[in-house]
């Protein structure tokens, strides 16, 4: 579904409206439940994992 957009800059909205924006580096498929995940700042790799079934939308951010 977001395998496209590995790679790039991403604004993910949750659908409890949470927002972070990074790079999408993998989706990762664990106890047949899949996540994205996005590392929101490159220095210190801190990033979030969230559900695909939690994404309300996810932008690609053309910079």
């Amino acid at each position: 579904m977001y395998e496209f957009l590995v790679g790039f800059r991403v604004v993910l909205r949750c659908q409890n409206n949470l927002t972070f924006a990074g790079i999408l580096k993998d989706i990762i498929v664990k106890d047949d439940k899949k996540y994205v995940w996005i590392v929101t700042d490159e220095i210190s790799q801190f990033g979030i994992l969230c559900p695909v079934d939690f994404i309300y939308e996810m932008i690609k951010v053309p910079i």
